[in-house]
């Protein structure tokens, strides 16, 4: 088992997790950008990160 700490895991590394997370709980992924946001204090479109994330975990 892998135990890297969070704080040192990219957020590309983790965005994927905790989409899927949400999925399973019936949460869309603009939830979790939300969220992300509210958490960060930054919009979307500050946010490139968000997006490419969102297409890499997606597949777009």
């Amino acid at each position: 088992m892998n135990n890297e700490k969070i704080y040192a895991m990219s957020f590309a590394k983790i965005y994927p997790l905790l989409a899927a997370k949400a999925q399973k709980k019936g949460r869309t992924l603009e939830e979790v950008n939300q969220i992300i946001c509210l958490l960060t204090g930054y919009n979307t479109k500050e946010n490139q990160w968000i997006r490419f994330c969102a297409n890499e975990h997606s597949g777009k």
